[in-house]
Formats: C-alpha cells, sequence, structure tokens
C-alpha cells in the first residue's frame, strides 16, 4: 500500500528514538485514513508498530468503554484471553485503554458482559440518553420486642404487625 510522499517524508524526519506517541501524532496530522494501514516506523519496535497499526485501525477508540484512547493510555486486548485458549492473530486483538484492559484481566467478554457490537454501534451513532430515574425511596418501620430476663437472657420478638411501610 503507497502512502502519501509528504508522510513518508515527515516519517524519515522524525528523530531516532522517536516515541510512539510522535507517530500517532504525525498519523493524526496526515489524516491517514482508518482502513489504510499506517506505514512501519523504523525507529519504533514490532510491537510498538502493531499497537500503532491497531490503534490507528480503531479510530483510537478504546474496544471496552468506547472512549478516545491515545498510544500513552492504549494498549493491545486480546479480545479472548490466552489463558482461555485465545491467540495472538489479528482477530482476537483489540485496542483498549490500559486500565480498561486490567478491569477485563483474564475474563471473556461474556463474563463481564461487555458487548464488542453495541460499542462499535455507539461509536457511529448519537444516543439521546435520558437522565436516570430517581431511586425510589421506601422507608421501613421494625419495632421489636426485647426482653431482658434478671438471669440476663435476652429474648427480640417481633409483634404480630411489626413492619410497617411508609
Amino acid at each position: 500500500m503507497s502512502h502519501s510522499p509528504a508522510l513518508l517524508a515527515a516519517i524519515g524526519k522524525l528523530p531516532d528514538g522517536h516515541s510512539p506517541l510522535a507517530a500517532y501524532k504525525l498519523l493524526r496530522k496526515h489524516k491517514l485514513p482508518l482502513d489504510q494501514p499506517p506505514p512501519l516506523f523504523p525507529y519504533l519496535s514490532q510491537a510498538a508498530n502493531q499497537r500503532l497499526a491497531l490503534g490507528h485501525k480503531s479510530g483510537w477508540i478504546c474496544s471496552i468503554c468506547g472512549k478516545v484512547c491515545s498510544p500513552a493510555t492504549g494498549t493491545i486486548d486480546h479480545h479472548i484471553p490466552r489463558s482461555k485458549g485465545g491467540s495472538n492473530a489479528a482477530g482476537n486483538l483489540r485496542w483498549a485503554h490500559k486500565s480498561c484492559n486490567q478491569k477485563k484481566a483474564d475474563s471473556l467478554p461474556e463474563e463481564v458482559q461487555l458487548d464488542l457490537a453495541l460499542t462499535r454501534a455507539a461509536l457511529t451513532q448519537t444516543y439521546h440518553r435520558q437522565a436516570p430515574a430517581r431511586p425510589q425511596v421506601i422507608t421501613l418501620e421494625i419495632k421489636l420486642q426485647i426482653t431482658v430476663t434478671a438471669d440476663g437472657a435476652v429474648s427480640i420478638a417481633p409483634p404480630a404487625a411489626g413492619i410497617v411501610a411508609t
């Protein structure tokens, strides 16, 4: 896949040992389409280039919470954890906040009720959220009959109609 000469020239001007964040800013500045994989950055490791490509492909959106996630706060999440038979195949890798990925830990998406399809749909649509309903408050008055005998024994018994809801 060919990239614009301006983007390739800008990559060539990056200093040795540049950070993934510098690469991210360059991709954003040159508005590389999300369906076009980014070029390899020669001074980034293979893993850093892979993270950059995955983040770019996802639109820099966390697959767990649906919020923007830059290289500084993002990481690769295994949709099906490796501990549960998941692989490092591209189809099993997702972009996620480091904190979201830590909360997910080695759980399956169903175990933590993640619905990645809904998350992706939420990114393409605007939802009009209603304010949460005010919780209903119930006050309970409980009457108990407590008896203490001369020898110190305590007995607690509710009267016949001991609970009154208001």
